[in-house]
């Protein structure tokens, strides 16, 4: 979306196109708050958003990530359904995208959107997605049952082999059991085994600074060109 926002959207709404840029990063961040069920880190923000805007999300809304949406589309519907008046400069004319155009780009913004939410309402579904208890407690107390049982069934066989063959069996099986336990919820920070979802948060925030940087030294260059033909 940022990318269709640099090169489709007007020139003249590079304040829009700013904050549909900057409200994309703090989706981001606010969904990753969400899911963890924390509050939104402002310094993960600083320089995206300030630290009123980041206090406006969390009082308004407890679905921060909606909140971070309805502001996109907000910013698209500034950028892109602005009605056209006849005392309009000859140049904000000659930016302004042709009606089917405009459309288009308008479609493809909040379908993006649209999907970002989408996605979101995918992990939930993750989150909340626990295993049954009654199966939880079936293989809890088999595995548990089995491994208590190795030593009586193989001593003769085993000898003093089977103690370490039974911590083997116990580590093999248990093991299986506590990971299908602890992707329940990748989410979570306080799991060893957590998605590094700072990390992800940190290198879309940072492709999208990388895409404003062009942009605004395309804008520039774009504006240097057109003073220097007047």
């Amino acid at each position: 979306m940022a990318d269709d926002a640099i090169v489709t959207w007007p020139a003249s709404k590079r304040r829009e196109t700013d904050d549909a840029i900057r409200w994309a990063c703090a989706f981001c961040v606010a969904s990753k708050s969400f899911l963890r069920r924390e509050r939104i880190p402002s310094l993960q923000l600083a320089g995206v958003l300030d630290e009123a805007e980041v206090a406006e999300i969390e009082r308004v809304s407890t679905h921060t990530h909606l909140y971070c949406a309805n502001k996109m589309r907000r910013a698209i519907a500034g950028a892109l359904l602005e009605r056209g008046d006849e005392r309009d400069s000859a140049s904000n004319r000659r930016e302004r995208l042709h009606p089917q155009h405009s459309a288009a780009a308008l479609h493809s913004a909040r379908a993006h959107v649209d999907e970002l939410v989408d996605q979101i309402g995918a992990l939930e579904r993750i989150k909340a997605t626990r295993l049954p208890i009654a199966y939880v407690a079936h293989l809890r107390t088999f595995l548990l049952l089995f491994v208590l049982g190795i030593p009586f069934v193989y001593a003769k066989t085993w000898g003093w082999g089977g103690v370490p063959a039974t911590a083997l069996v116990a580590f093999a099986l248990l093991g299986i059991e506590g990971a299908a336990t602890e992707c329940e919820n990748p989410f979570s920070a306080r799991r060893t085994n957590h998605l590094g979802m700072d990390t992800f948060c940190e290198n879309i925030i940072g492709e999208m600074e990388q895409m404003l940087e062009w942009w605004r030294e395309e804008c520039e260059r774009s504006g240097s060109a057109e003073r220097r033909r007047e």
